[in-house]
Protein backbone atom coordinates (compact mmCIF):
# COMPACT_ATOMS: atom_id res chain seq x y z
CA UNK A 1 0.00 0.00 0.00
CA UNK A 2 2.74 2.49 0.90
CA UNK A 3 4.69 2.09 -2.28
CA UNK A 4 1.99 3.97 -4.23
CA UNK A 5 3.57 7.32 -5.16
CA UNK A 6 0.15 8.83 -5.93
CA UNK A 7 -1.20 8.72 -2.34
CA UNK A 8 -2.13 12.13 -0.97
CA UNK A 9 -2.69 13.31 2.56
CA UNK A 10 -1.75 15.28 5.65
CA UNK A 11 0.91 14.04 8.04
CA UNK A 12 2.64 14.91 11.28
CA UNK A 13 6.12 13.54 11.81
CA UNK A 14 7.55 13.00 15.27
CA UNK A 15 11.16 14.04 15.75
CA UNK A 16 13.51 13.87 18.69
CA UNK A 17 16.38 16.33 18.81
CA UNK A 18 19.11 14.98 21.10
CA UNK A 19 21.34 18.10 21.10
CA UNK A 20 20.83 21.79 20.45
CA UNK A 21 20.65 22.64 16.76
CA UNK A 22 21.21 25.96 15.02
CA UNK A 23 19.38 26.28 11.71
CA UNK A 24 20.94 28.97 9.56
CA UNK A 25 18.10 29.65 7.15
CA UNK A 26 17.82 33.24 6.01
CA UNK A 27 14.00 33.23 5.86
CA UNK A 28 13.91 32.09 9.51
CA UNK A 29 16.56 34.64 10.57
CA UNK A 30 18.52 31.72 11.99
CA UNK A 31 16.98 29.75 14.81
CA UNK A 32 18.10 27.61 17.71
CA UNK A 33 16.23 24.47 18.75
CA UNK A 34 16.80 22.75 22.07
CA UNK A 35 16.79 18.99 22.76
CA UNK A 36 13.16 17.91 22.82
CA UNK A 37 10.42 16.05 20.99
CA UNK A 38 8.85 17.94 18.10
CA UNK A 39 5.88 17.53 15.77
CA UNK A 40 6.04 18.85 12.21
CA UNK A 41 2.81 18.91 10.19
CA UNK A 42 2.78 19.00 6.42
CA UNK A 43 0.74 17.97 3.43
CA UNK A 44 1.56 15.83 0.44
CA UNK A 45 -0.96 16.47 -2.29
CA UNK A 46 1.02 15.69 -5.42
CA UNK A 47 2.50 12.68 -7.14
CA UNK A 48 5.97 11.18 -7.00
CA UNK A 49 8.20 13.09 -4.60
CA UNK A 50 5.21 15.25 -3.57
CA UNK A 51 3.09 12.24 -2.56
CA UNK A 52 2.82 10.88 0.99
CA UNK A 53 5.29 8.13 0.08
CA UNK A 54 7.72 10.66 -1.44
CA UNK A 55 7.53 13.13 1.45
CA UNK A 56 7.79 10.55 4.23
CA UNK A 57 10.61 8.82 2.39
CA UNK A 58 12.49 12.13 2.31
CA UNK A 59 11.81 12.92 5.98
CA UNK A 60 12.61 9.41 7.18
CA UNK A 61 15.85 9.11 5.20
CA UNK A 62 17.28 12.48 6.25
CA UNK A 63 19.14 12.72 2.96
CA UNK A 64 19.03 14.96 -0.09
CA UNK A 65 19.59 18.63 -0.65
CA UNK A 66 18.13 20.89 2.04
CA UNK A 67 15.11 22.39 0.33
CA UNK A 68 12.35 22.52 2.96
CA UNK A 69 12.83 24.01 6.44
CA UNK A 70 12.32 20.56 7.99
CA UNK A 71 15.24 19.16 5.95
CA UNK A 72 17.61 21.14 8.17
CA UNK A 73 16.36 19.14 11.16
CA UNK A 74 15.97 15.70 9.59
CA UNK A 75 19.46 15.84 8.08
CA UNK A 76 21.11 16.52 11.43
CA UNK A 77 22.83 13.49 13.01
CA UNK A 78 21.31 14.67 16.31
CA UNK A 79 17.74 14.34 15.03
CA UNK A 80 15.79 11.10 14.94
CA UNK A 81 12.50 10.81 13.05
CA UNK A 82 10.52 8.08 14.80
CA UNK A 83 7.14 7.97 13.04
CA UNK A 84 4.45 9.74 11.09
CA UNK A 85 0.78 10.00 11.96
CA UNK A 86 -1.24 10.65 8.82
CA UNK A 87 -4.58 10.70 7.11
CA UNK A 88 -4.98 9.84 3.44
CA UNK A 89 -7.05 12.55 1.79
CA UNK A 90 -6.71 14.92 -1.15
CA UNK A 91 -7.96 17.94 0.81
CA UNK A 92 -5.30 20.28 2.25
CA UNK A 93 -5.66 19.95 6.02
CA UNK A 94 -2.21 20.74 7.42
CA UNK A 95 -3.22 24.12 8.86
CA UNK A 96 -6.36 22.68 10.48
CA UNK A 97 -4.37 19.80 12.04
CA UNK A 98 -1.57 22.15 13.15
CA UNK A 99 -4.04 24.60 14.75
CA UNK A 100 -5.82 21.78 16.56
CA UNK A 101 -2.52 20.36 17.83
CA UNK A 102 -1.65 23.76 19.32
CA UNK A 103 -5.05 24.19 20.97
CA UNK A 104 -5.68 20.61 22.10
CA UNK A 105 -2.70 20.11 24.36
CA UNK A 106 -0.98 23.45 24.33
CA UNK A 107 1.83 22.45 22.02
CA UNK A 108 4.10 25.45 21.49
CA UNK A 109 5.09 26.85 18.12
CA UNK A 110 8.86 26.89 18.08
CA UNK A 111 9.94 29.07 15.16
CA UNK A 112 7.87 31.71 13.38
CA UNK A 113 7.40 30.72 9.75
CA UNK A 114 8.94 27.24 10.07
CA UNK A 115 7.35 25.01 7.45
CA UNK A 116 4.53 27.43 6.77
CA UNK A 117 5.79 29.72 4.01
CA UNK A 118 2.73 28.81 1.93
CA UNK A 119 0.28 29.00 4.85
CA UNK A 120 -2.86 30.99 4.14
CA UNK A 121 -4.46 30.52 7.57
CA UNK A 122 -1.96 32.36 9.76
CA UNK A 123 -0.60 29.33 11.62
CA UNK A 124 2.68 31.10 12.22
CA UNK A 125 4.68 27.89 11.99
CA UNK A 126 4.21 24.14 11.62
CA UNK A 127 6.94 22.96 14.00
CA UNK A 128 5.61 22.37 17.52
CA UNK A 129 7.21 21.26 20.76
CA UNK A 130 5.66 18.06 22.21
CA UNK A 131 5.45 17.52 25.99
CA UNK A 132 6.42 13.83 25.72
CA UNK A 133 9.19 11.80 27.28
CA UNK A 134 9.16 9.02 24.67
CA UNK A 135 8.31 8.66 21.00
CA UNK A 136 5.56 6.22 21.91
CA UNK A 137 3.91 8.87 24.12
CA UNK A 138 4.11 11.35 21.24
CA UNK A 139 2.59 8.83 18.81
CA UNK A 140 -0.29 8.15 21.19
CA UNK A 141 -0.89 11.87 21.73
CA UNK A 142 -0.95 12.71 18.02
CA UNK A 143 -3.12 9.69 17.16
CA UNK A 144 -5.63 10.80 19.81
CA UNK A 145 -5.74 14.32 18.40
CA UNK A 146 -6.21 13.10 14.81
CA UNK A 147 -9.15 10.96 16.05
CA UNK A 148 -10.67 13.97 17.82
CA UNK A 149 -10.70 15.68 14.43
CA UNK A 150 -12.76 12.79 13.05
CA UNK A 151 -9.91 11.10 11.16
CA UNK A 152 -8.89 7.45 11.15
CA UNK A 153 -5.15 8.05 11.41
CA UNK A 154 -2.44 5.70 10.23
CA UNK A 155 0.86 5.43 12.09
CA UNK A 156 3.93 4.72 9.98
CA UNK A 157 7.04 4.00 12.05
CA UNK A 158 10.36 4.99 10.53
CA UNK A 159 12.31 1.78 9.77
CA UNK A 160 15.50 3.29 11.13
CA UNK A 161 13.82 4.18 14.43
CA UNK A 162 15.21 2.19 17.36
CA UNK A 163 11.73 1.71 18.85
CA UNK A 164 10.26 0.46 15.56
CA UNK A 165 8.91 -2.82 16.96
CA UNK A 166 7.57 -1.12 20.07
CA UNK A 167 5.31 1.05 17.89
CA UNK A 168 3.69 -1.79 15.94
Amino acid sequence: MFSDRTLKGTYTIILQLRRSLHIAVKSLHGCDLQPNFYAYTGSALGKGSSSIVGRLGRHFSGTGKSFWHIDHMTQSPDCEVSAAVLVLDSTPRECMVNSHLKRAVGLRRMVDGFGSSDCKEGCGGHLLSIPSRTSLQAIRLLTKIYRELGFRPLVIPCKGYKGYLECL
